[in-house]
């Protein structure tokens, strides 16, 4: 088993050559922190704080990230596969081609972020704030957005829909739900 830190503070560190695999982190600041391309699929993250943080192209794949916030971090390309974000704060964060299928956004907030060709397939997003989010060419086929708010989304015509739940979508731009149903 790997180690375990408690309320410590990396902040700004750069942990880009970092062996982080199979440590668990409860209430850490990785704030501004440079941690790209890390695999992080067996550490285990518990109300972190990574905003500002560089971490494009890590793999949190099937990672818990209950409650972590992530406002503004720069998270091209980053894989978070099957991984629990409930609770999570992603407000204007950079996902770009990141990967989210199957993830569990319960409760998420990703209002402002830029989601710019992301895979959301099968993804959960109910009750997620997707206010004013950056969703074009976004794949979301098969994601259940009950009850999430998509509000000044920007971009939606562009995403793919298809078989995702949108029932009790909230503000939804006019036309997206038979958008929905054309796919």
């Amino acid at each position: 088993h790997g180690a375990a830190f408690e309320d410590t503070n990396f902040e700004g560190a750069d942990l880009t050559e970092a062996a982080l695999g199979e440590a668990k982190f409860i209430r850490c600041n990785f704030s501004r922190a440079k941690m790209p391309n890390l695999d992080l699929r067996t550490a285990a993250f518990d109300n972190a704080n990574f905003s500002g943080a560089e971490i494009g192209g890590c793999n949190f794949q099937g990672s818990k990230l209950i409650g972590c916030k992530f406002v503004r971090a720069g998270m091209q390309g980053t894989n978070l596969d099957r991984a629990d974000l409930s609770q999570a704060d992603l407000s204007h964060a950079q996902l770009m081609g990141a990967r989210l299928t199957s993830a569990n956004l319960t409760a998420a907030n990703l209002s402002g972020a830029d989601m710019t060709r992301c895979s959301a397939s099968e993804a959960h997003f109910t009750g997620a704030d997707i206010q004013g989010a950056n969703l074009r060419e976004s794949d979301f086929s098969g994601a259940r957005l009950i009850a999430a708010s998509i509000r000044r989304a920007v971009a939606w015509e562009t995403m793919q829909l298809r078989g995702a739940n949108v029932t009790g979508l909230l503000g939804a731009p006019k036309g997206l739900r038979e958008y929905a149903k054309q796919q």
